[in-house]
Parts: C-alpha cells; structure tokens; sequence
C-alpha cells in the first residue's frame, strides 16, 4: 500500500523472541491444498465476496509429507532466534464439530440456531435438515436429543482412536490431535454442544486407548526435533489474508499505515522523557493505535456484519491519533497545550484505558 516492498519477520519470529514455546496454525500452511474455513458457513455473504476473490487463490504446495499429528519446529532466521514449536489444527475432527452442514450441528435432532419466534426471539424448532428453508422446519423434542448425543460423541471418539492408530502405524510413534475450537460453539452455535463436549470428556478419560492431554505436557514428553518452513498465511477463508485486505478495507491500511509510522517516530523522540505529562499523551497515543490495528474492523467491513460501526470506529481512532500526535508534539517541543486538550487526553484515558501498563520502548523506531 505505501509503495514500499521490505522482507517482514514471520510471526514465529515474535513468538520466539517473547520467550513462547510453541503456537498454532491451520492445517493448509503445513500440508497444503485448500483450507476449510468456518465463517463462510456462519456468513453467507462472506460465502458469495470469496467467489470474487476463489480465482487469485493459488493452493499452497506440499513439498515432503508431515503431518497434522505432531508437533514441528519453525525459525525465520535461525541464526538470530531458536526455532519455536507449532501444532497443527486437525481438520478431520474439525469438521464434524464446527459444520452445520458436514457436522454434528446439523443433526435433524438438535435445536435450529436461525429459526426464532417473534417477538419473543425464543427458538422452538430443530433443524430438521441443513438444506431445507426456515418454513419447513419441525418442532423440537428434547426427549430426541440424548440418543443423538451419545451417537455423535461415540463417532467421534473412535474417529479420534482410529485417526491416532493410523498415525503411529505408519510412522511408528504416538501423534496428537489438536482440536481447537472457538467456545462460542459450545451452546451458542450448537446449543447441544456442551452436553456433547462433556460425553466425549469423560468417554476418553475412560478408554485406555486413547488419553487427553495438552500441548505443554505434550512437547514435554515428544520435544519436535524437525526444523520446517510453513507458509505464510491466515485463521481467515482460504488461510488467505483477503477478508482484511481488499478493495473495500485498503483505506485503513493506509491510516494504520501511517499512524505507525508517526508513532514509530515521536516515542523514539521522547520515550526516555522524565516528563509524566508527555508520558501519559504518548501512552493514550499507543492506546489509540493499538484500537486503531483491531483486526475486527476489516472483517466487519468485509463482511457488512457491522460496515458502518466499523468504519466509524477506524475513523475515531484515527483522529483521536492525530490529535494526541500533534497534542504531543506541541507539549515536547515546549509549546503550550490548552485545557481543552488536557480534558481530551482524560476522557479518552476514561473511554480508552486499555493496557494501563503500556511500555512505550516497543513502539519506538528501531
């Protein structure tokens, strides 16, 4: 966007450097192909904007096989950081848990999450079918729901086992299966989801074939020992950037875009300031910022879940970073700022104050 082509450190960079042991990617940036992504299901429209976008998407090559059930090693620049460890998302676990159409949520039996009664808003009917429209939808029994329950979770308990036996059959080795998902869908999505959640608990717990455990304990018992590169890429459709870089958002890369690059400049000036005052303009101008690069604001944009919130929320951020630049730059060069700016600067402390132990060092130009 500002024209300028630089080569930028791979988040594993950061991660690495801020003392983290490990983080988590999409299954597409380690094996390849196309990704399945949950918001298309959950935003229809967002479904229609990737038609636009399908034909630019290259798939990502595969260069040697890996796999999703072990824990790998990754570096930017291992001259200059330690590789740092990452997990894989499962996918075939995934699916069924998240997909109301390929997945557990759609299950005749469970309660519909779209069909409400008005005005009340409470919901009465399940979801007969994921393919059927609104008006075709059948009342829901709760007496139907425990059967389905104990089926899907008992489903998915042996897709687990098999899916791990297979694994250390052919390489020899216990694997892992990372099965993140947002809590949202537990009793929100998929009302039933928690009853599900809790069967598949205690169901592993009590087979000797197969334990739970987490990652920390994991990579304490199977520390990777294969260095990898992976792709660069996104949690969005596609592992793509797209939803927050496209037509409709590049006018807030472009304020974010500079608004960093100011900050970059005057808290290098000034950070090492003795002066509270000044400390306290540059820290709410960090706090500005830091809303400002919400990534939440291009996806409401792209989405149209929230398009004039969003764009009104960037427009705010923005201007209260300017102010607070220009508020900055006049008290530091010993100009005199007014009361109306000082009120400014509390209320937006007031409407504002996130991250009250800011360390301005971070910010500063390099």
């Amino acid at each position: 966007i500002s024209g300028e082509e630089y080569e930028r450190p791979g988040v594993e960079y950061f991660v690495a450097k801020n003392g983290l042991k490990y983080f988590f990617v999409d299954t597409t940036l380690l094996l390849g192909g196309k990704s399945q992504g949950v918001y298309a299901a959950r935003f229809p429209l967002l479904k229609e904007l990737w038609k636009q976008f399908e034909s630019q998407y290259e798939e990502i090559p595969t260069t040697f096989e890996k796999s999703q059930y072990e824990a790998y090693l990754v570096s930017t620049d291992p001259s200059t950081t330690a590789p740092v460890g990452f997990f894989t998302r499962d996918e075939k676990t995934g699916i069924v848990v998240w997909s109301g159409e390929h997945g557990y949520p759609g299950c005749a039996e469970y309660l519909d999450f779209h069909k409400k009664h008005y005005p009340g808003g409470l919901r009465y009917w399940k979801c007969t079918s994921p393919k059927i429209d609104l008006g075709s939808k059948m009342l829901y029994w709760p007496e139907d729901v425990p059967g389905k329950l104990d089926e899907n979770a008992s489903h998915y308990l042996n897709l687990a086992k098999d899916i791990l036996r297979e694994f250390k059959d052919k390489f020899g080795r216990k694997g892992i299966i990372v099965a993140p998902y947002d809590c949202e869908l537990f009793g929100h999505w998929w009302f039933e989801g928690n009853w599900w959640l809790a069967r598949v608990l205690r169901w592993i717990e009590d087979d000797p074939e197969i334990k739970l455990t987490n990652t920390r304990l994991y990579l304490e018992e199977n520390p990777p020992n294969k260095v990898v590169q992976i792709i660069e890429g996104s949690w969005g459709q596609a592992s793509s950037h797209w939803v927050w870089l496209n037509e409709w958002t590049t006018w807030t890369w472009e304020k974010i875009y500079e608004c960093e690059a100011k900050s970059e400049e005057i808290i290098a000036k000034y950070k090492d300031s003795a002066d509270e005052n000044l400390s306290k303009i540059l820290k709410q101008l960090v706090r500005e910022l830091l809303l400002l690069e919400s990534s939440d604001w291009q996806f409401l944009i792209t989405t149209w879940s929230a398009r004039d919130y969003a764009e009104n929320r960037v427009a705010l951020h923005y201007e209260n970073f300017k102010r607070l630049y220009d508020m900055a730059s006049k008290y530091g060069s010993g100009q005199n700022v007014d009361e109306g700016e000082w009120n400014f600067l509390g209320t937006l402390e007031s409407n504002d104050g996130v991250f009250m132990d800011l360390d301005l060092e971070p910010f500063a130009k390099k």
